[in-house]
């Protein structure tokens, strides 16, 4: 009765040495994970770190720490955050990741390493600026004839040829903003106008326009003149410093013996002071040979260039005529009332038709 026990357990024995030699075999093939497949599930195998859905080895570009792929591209689950792949927080917020499209809230712009900041609209308007800086308002940096110091500065502003084109200000709103025009080069600018220094924007200062009543706010100036005083070269459009004339592209001291409106004789050696020059007088009095004195022209047809004009003034002491029909003839006078008005510049008070109705100037007769 032993025999049959111990077939049994001896086929026993052999079936399970079968089973175990059975399990051993090859496993199945991969088709995910490993370097240059698709990730599984956003996993790879060892050693490498799932970019853009595929696997790739993490030092090249795209992984966490490393730098980010082009097109700012990491791996799933990060961000792009200052050039280096960075644990994904909410995107387009102040500090964090811009979101696809380089797209941030509100306020914000996507700027520099692919991250949200504040968005810098420049300069308000009639404030100092640095030039190339950014203004706001509809204005730009640009070269002030006027400064605190007489030297070039510049300022948030505008190009005009009269007040009502110039941008409004957030200063003192009393005070509305004006168009200075430049005796010397016809070139307008517009300033914001005041009554004290807490009536201007950042970085300036409330300076009266010399020789007149008018008050602006003025930038402070640079530390010298890069062009414009005795022995430098000549400012755009042959501008100089108060007191010089541009000579050659040189800016020369100017010793004037007439000035702006009164009577002048070139033969003489008459020199005008003031950016005016001794030419002949379109106006004449009637009966009279006809004179010259200090002046310039205005083919603009308005007085913002004429010297003396300032600007919102009740009682305007110069004007721009067109005497003879041609625009581009029109010269600056001194306005008159009687002859007193005329006495200090040896010319003769008389009156004149024009489109606009009749107006009194003061006008050089012959010569001296």
């Amino acid at each position: 009765m032993r025999h049959p026990i111990l077939l049994s357990l001896t086929l026993q024995a052999v079936l399970a040495l079968g089973c175990v030699v059975e399990a051993v075999g090859p496993g199945p093939s991969t088709t995910c994970g490993a370097s240059g497949q698709a990730c599984c599930g956003n996993a790879c195998t060892a050693g490498l770190a799932c970019v853009s859905g595929v696997c790739t080895v993490p030092a090249t570009c795209g992984a966490a720490g490393a730098a980010c792929c082009a097109g700012n591209v990491c791996g799933a689950g990060l961000a792009c955050v200052g050039g280096v792949c960075s644990a994904a927080t909410t995107c387009g917020t102040a500090g964090a990741a811009c979101c696809a499209g380089g797209v941030c809230g509100a306020g914000l712009a996507c700027g520099a390493g692919n991250v949200c900041g504040a968005v810098v609209s420049g300069r308000e308007p009639y404030t100092a600026c640095t030039a190339g800086e950014a203004c706001g308002g509809g204005t730009s940096c640009l070269p002030a004839m006027y400064t605190l110091s007489g030297n070039p500065g510049t300022l948030c502003s505008a190009a005009c040829t009269s007040g009502p084109q110039c941008p409004p200000s957030s200063f003192f709103a009393t005070y509305a903003p004006t168009c200075v025009v430049s005796a010397s080069t016809g070139q307008g600018l517009c300033y914001d106008t005041c009554l004290t220094n807490a009536d201007c924007g950042g970085g300036t200062t409330c300076a009266q326009i010399p020789g007149t009543s008018n008050r602006i706010c003025v930038p402070p100036g640079g530390a010298g003149p890069a062009c414009g005083a005795v022995g430098q070269a000549c400012c755009a459009g042959n501008a100089c410093g108060a007191g010089l004339s541009c000579s050659g592209g040189v800016c020369r001291a100017v010793v004037a013996n007439r000035q702006p409106y009164q009577k002048c004789d070139v033969g003489a050696g008459d020199v005008c002071g003031g950016g005016t020059s001794c030419i002949p007088s379109i106006a004449q009095v009637s009966g009279k040979t006809r004179g010259s004195n200090c002046t310039v022209g205005c083919p603009s047809g308005l007085p913002n260039g004429c010297p003396g004009y300032v600007p919102g003034s009740p009682t305007p002491a110069v004007a721009c005529a067109n005497l003879t029909g041609n625009l581009a003839e029109s010269q600056c006078f001194r306005l008159c009332t009687t002859q007193n008005d005329c006495l200090d510049y040896n010319t003769t008070c008389t009156a004149f038709m024009t489109t606009t109705g009749q107006v009194r100037l003061c006008v050089p007769v012959g010569p001296r």
